[in-house]
């Protein structure tokens, strides 16, 4: 009897876990960090499901002023002179794509959510929000046998919110770090099991 209780207790924690990860990740699709690195992604997926454009830069900065604003997009640029620069140089800005380009699968899914959200930087940020229920459920699967729910969830979200680690920024940015971090949970989990 008392080990039924244990699991369901254990269940009860979860679900509550669970919550706390929803909202997080409900509230980082609407109330997004706009790092810089929206930016060439954007850019990215319109060259790649619309084609090169006279001003890709162009389209990126539109496609980011639709969904979150010109204000918000100027204040994501004015963060030092090279953000400034790179945001009116179509050159400059060319010449940053190649560093993101390194991320096909990423740009791949900004492209297919995009489309089907009428805003490619609405879907990186997206994509990071759903990933980030993905690694919130792999970290409550990794927990320890015999290890207790209540303080395993603690431990979690001490580690959600804590100002350094910063987990709770993968649900409001667009990187491709969460992605990444949901792949390694899932290889870890299936390896183990």
């Amino acid at each position: 009897m008392q080990r039924l209780d244990k699991f369901k207790l254990g269940r009860l924690i979860l679900a509550g876990w669970m919550l706390i990860v929803l909202v997080n990740s409900i509230y980082g699709y609407h109330h997004p960090i706009l790092n810089w690195d929206i930016f060439p992604y954007t850019g990215l997926a319109i060259e790649a499901n619309e084609g090169s454009r006279v001003s890709l830069r162009q389209a990126a900065l539109d496609d980011l002023e639709q969904a979150y604003g010109k204000e918000a997009v100027s204040a994501m640029n004015a963060g030092n002179s090279y953000t400034q620069a790179v945001a009116v140089d179509d050159g400059a800005y060319a010449a940053q794509l190649p560093f993101y380009r390194v991320k096909p699968l990423y740009i791949s899914l900004i492209g297919l959510v995009g489309k089907m959200l009428g805003s490619y930087s609405r879907a990186a940020i997206l994509i990071c929000s759903v990933c980030f229920m993905g690694i919130g459920l792999a970290l409550w699967q990794i927990r320890p046998r015999g290890f207790p729910a209540i303080l395993w969830c603690v431990m979690l979200l001490f580690l959600l919110f804590n100002p350094w680690a910063r987990i709770y920024w993968y649900a409001r940015a667009a990187t491709p770090d969460p992605l990444a971090m949901l792949f390694f949970f899932g290889r870890f989990l299936f390896s183990v099991s």
